[in-house]
């Protein structure tokens, strides 16, 4: 098919990690097999607790020491609903906390912080989400609440997944990723962790270290920028043993790494019937003099990919 030479694509490439959008679990690809990081469970304490500064109400929470935390870090915290009664604090909802320092004792402790505050308020109809460092709270930021944490559903399980990405948390609940619901990484996360649960019905917390979960779209390239790339256009042949002339855009993307990223942007592709429209439209990826690949020996496609509407 021949694209249009004054509507070109944009291509553009970024050095950051891509989305992995097909990862709709967090979990083993090869179950049956003993490779790659497996979910480990992790143990629960119950202690008492202030609910928060200035609310000296005490609460019964649930506590866990997850360690140290790197980048691809998820933790998964499964329940059998939340807290749905009402009564003289219900308006606070649930939540839990990230903790540095000595969580569990942080009302008599100076070197507790709150990396992560997380805090679903049905009654209000929002996510309140925050950080407690030296310097005290950070600006809050209020994300809706979704159908599974409505009041309504209070007694219905639901599984919540955090990963550690390597700026913001990224959170996935009941399987579907939330966007709204990321937050960016604050403190120092040098030293060991703890994780605070409260007001959530029968928890359990597993973790996986090194796991992956889909980015959301705003956050689906981390570590880098776009830079758009110059297209020029050239004629050659369809393909092995189909020797019509094509029109077509070729660009130079030089050597790649693990974590590029190739972006293309278009205004849709050649839905017109001709003599080789069933063969759709295409993109190679390749090695060696690709513009000449029918005069020259060292050109490899790496990749082709070719829709056939």
């Amino acid at each position: 098919t021949k694209p249009a030479a004054s509507d070109p694509p944009v291509v553009a490439s970024s050095t950051g990690r891509a989305a992995e959008e097909n990862d709709a679990t967090i979990s083993d690809p090869h179950p049956a097999e003993d490779v790659g990081p497996k979910w480990e469970p992790l143990p629960l304490d119950w202690s008492d607790t202030p609910l928060g500064p200035g609310y000296p109400n005490m609460i019964h929470a649930a506590w866990s020491d997850l360690g140290v935390l790197t980048a691809g870090t998820v933790l998964r915290i499964e329940a059998e609903g939340f807290n749905g009664e009402d009564g003289p604090i219900a308006g606070w909802g649930w939540y839990l906390n990230v903790w540095s320092g000595d969580g569990r004792h942080w009302d008599k402790k100076s070197n507790a912080f709150r990396m992560l505050h997380f805090n679903p308020r049905p009654r209000a109809g929002i996510i309140a989400m925050n950080h407690c460092l030296r310097s005290g709270w950070g600006p809050e930021k209020d994300a809706p609440i979704p159908e599974p944490w409505q009041l309504t559903n209070a007694a219905k399980p639901f599984v919540l997944e955090l990963k550690l990405g390597p700026k913001a948390w990224i959170m996935k609940l009941n399987g579907e990723l939330q966007p709204d619901m990321g937050y960016d990484r604050q403190g120092d996360f040098s030293e060991p962790l703890i994780l605070q649960l409260y007001d959530i019905l029968q928890p359990r917390l597993s973790v996986l270290h090194g796991g992956r979960v889909a980015e959301p779209p705003q956050q689906a390239i981390s570590g880098g920028s776009w830079k758009q790339l110059p297209i020029d256009w050239k004629d050659t042949q369809l393909g092995p043993g189909y020797p019509t002339k094509i029109k077509a855009a070729w660009t130079d993307l030089g050597v790649m790494t693990a974590g590029n990223v190739l972006r293309i942007e278009a205004d849709g592709f050649n839905g017109k019937d001709g003599p080789i429209a069933s063969w759709g439209w295409y993109l190679n990826v390749w090695t060696g003099d690709g513009r000449h690949w029918t005069k020259k020996n060292d050109a490899y496609r790496l990749l082709h990919l070719n829709p056939r509407p």
